[in-house]
């Protein structure tokens, strides 16, 4: 279990990212009833790719939680694949999304950081004990 600060900070940050992947998947599901879809393979891809984002960013949670190290790389890792898609989003010239989605991870992704290395701090402190 996590008991400091920068633990439980990173595991609400990573909590926060899910849902907004969850919901994202959630439309990206719902969004062809209601439009027009060019690209089907494209759609199911998305899907797919959004599904796994989501299922590693609550393990990632999970394990925060737990007070797993492991787990600190593949966090900040998705972060920066999602960094490299809000990138491209600009470049498609899809502003209205992307910047407001660019900015959010940009900075969650720099709370993340502070709160791993927060958590290695903390966690290579000597414990307290009677000599």
């Amino acid at each position: 279990m996590i008991n400091t600060f920068a633990g439980k900070t990173a595991y609400r940050l990573l909590l926060l990212e899910t849902l907004i992947s969850l919901l994202w998947t959630i439309y990206l599901i719902v969004a062809p009833f209601f439009s027009e879809v060019t690209s089907p393979v494209g759609l199911v891809l998305d899907v797919l790719y959004y599904v796994i984002f989501t299922l590693a960013l609550w393990f990632c949670a999970r394990g925060f939680k737990n007070g797993k190290r492991y787990v600190q790389a593949p966090a900040l890792l998705i972060n920066l694949i999602l960094l490299g898609v809000s990138y491209f989003m600009i470049v498609e010239k899809v502003l209205w999304l992307s910047l407001p989605i660019g900015f959010f991870l940009a900075a969650l992704s720099l709370a993340l950081v502070i709160s791993i290395f927060l958590v290695i701090k903390d966690s290579n402190k000597p414990k307290n004990s009677i000599n």
